[in-house]
């Protein structure tokens, strides 16, 4: 399942990528594209990847309702126990989702992508470099004050959709942070939780829809709310 809003760019070729990993590996897979209220032409091009491929559906937000909103109501659809989801860019690459799935198969509810991103030097490669700063810092944050090791805005992941919608279903947050919360309140839940390790090449400056500075300062506030919840509720269940 891929939730896109402004992916025109990238939509096309990530699909005609999955649909050759899927072959490759001799998947039988079901592809859902959510458009999130995208401004540009991501609807014209799922409209054209569908008529292409008949293992294609669609779903289309009446607004940018937001990242996690996108990938709920495509788990929502799925008509299958296991839901698979990836960044359109297809950051982490999609042969990963094969160790995910043996992940499930061996009793974990929620198999997720432990990105690994090799250390930019140079100063042509500045922006690589404040991401993966970022990133370590997020996972140090999250584990700090969560108690939560796992890659948490990771967008590469399957669930046991039984399993995953009543977590999904009590979500507060519909945006970026909706990964995280996802994770936090699914170990809460005492679901079990497992990662794979998964090597990825990182973004290209410019590839993102997302306003770092903008949701890294929205991803700090939403920690601390939910810390703030946690305390209240003694570390256990979640309102």
């Amino acid at each position: 399942m891929l939730a896109n809003y402004n992916q025109a760019a990238h939509l096309a070729a990530s699909v005609e990528r999955l649909q050759a990993t899927c072959s490759l590996l001799r998947l039988e897979a079901q592809l859902i594209l959510v458009d999130d209220g995208s401004t540009d032409a991501t609807w014209r091009e799922s409209l054209a990847v569908a008529a292409r491929y008949p293992n294609v559906r669609l779903h289309r937000q009446p607004e940018n309702l937001g990242r996690g909103a996108a990938v709920a109501a495509g788990v929502r659809m799925a008509e299958t126990d296991l839901v698979g989801t990836l960044d359109t860019d297809l950051e982490v690459p999609p042969h990963y989702v094969v160790p995910l799935v043996e992940r499930i198969e061996a009793g974990a509810d929620l198999a997720i992508a432990h990105r690994h991103y090799p250390l930019p030097l140079g100063v042509s490669r500045a922006w690589e470099l404040g991401r993966w700063i970022a990133h370590k810092g997020y996972r140090q944050l999250t584990r700090a004050a969560l108690q939560t090791p796992i890659d948490t805005l990771s967008g590469c992941k399957v669930l046991r959709r039984d399993r995953l919608l009543p977590v999904i279903d009590s979500i507060q947050d519909q945006r970026w942070f909706w990964d995280t919360e996802l994770v936090v309140r699914a170990r809460r839940a005492g679901l079990r939780v497992a990662e794979v390790d998964a090597f990825c090449p990182g973004k290209a400056e410019g590839s993102s829809t997302v306003d770092t500075l903008r949701e890294t300062i929205a991803h700090l506030s939403s920690v601390a709310k939910l810390r703030r919840k946690l305390d209240r509720a003694g570390w256990g269940a979640l309102g």
